[in-house]
């Protein structure tokens, strides 16, 4: 009698112990797989952004997608990196956001019909608070835009082109995109 309780309570502690390493190991999987989405602000502090403007959709869509190119670009490459957005983007107008230091931002709505670019007048600033991924933008000290970042992945676009000798030849571009729900 004494072993048989002696082997159950075994068994007991046994099984609670699979457990505890079951819910560790689910825990670590998932808090892996959450961690890969989060991005911080000396991730976007820097750098410039592409965002379909169609419609005007970065002022009023309520779900956009921020991109920027990962790749060091040569200079031929840098001359036609315009092209290369907006083939991203299929050809529709685009806006591009520079996150510059202090806070201080830069927007500018590209048209691609009249080929035309144009900014606000007066000061855009921007904050991103990491521990709730929200992406502030400010106009004139006023809230203009409010998202929350949902998601982060890799995407890339295959440039096909001919070179001087006439080769047909193609450019891979790696591309990061973040998708973004809007809040206000």
């Amino acid at each position: 009698m004494h072993t048989t309780a002696s082997l159950q309570l075994y068994n007991h502690s046994k099984l609670a112990i699979m457990k505890l390493y079951t819910i560790g190991f689910l825990l670590l999987f998932f808090s892996l797989c959450t961690s890969g989405q989060s991005i911080t602000k000396s991730d976007l502090r820097y750098t410039e952004w592409c965002v379909d403007n169609s419609n005007k959709n970065f002022y009023k869509s309520d779900t956009i997608h921020l991109y920027r190119f990962l790749d060091t670009l040569t200079e031929i490459q840098k001359w036609n990196i315009q092209y290369r957005e907006l083939d991203y983007n299929n050809g529709k107008d685009i806006a591009k956001i520079k996150f510059k230091k202090k806070g201080r931002a830069e927007i500018t709505d590209h048209n691609i019909e009249d080929w035309t670019a144009s900014k606000r007048d007066g000061k855009w600033r921007w904050k991103y608070d990491d521990a709730t991924q929200k992406l502030t933008l400010l106009f004139e000290k006023e809230l203009k835009l409010l998202f929350k970042i949902v998601g982060n992945f890799e995407d890339r676009l295959v440039w096909k082109y001919e070179d001087t000798k006439h080769f047909p030849k193609e450019d891979i571009y790696h591309i990061r995109v973040l998708k973004l729900i809007r809040i206000n």
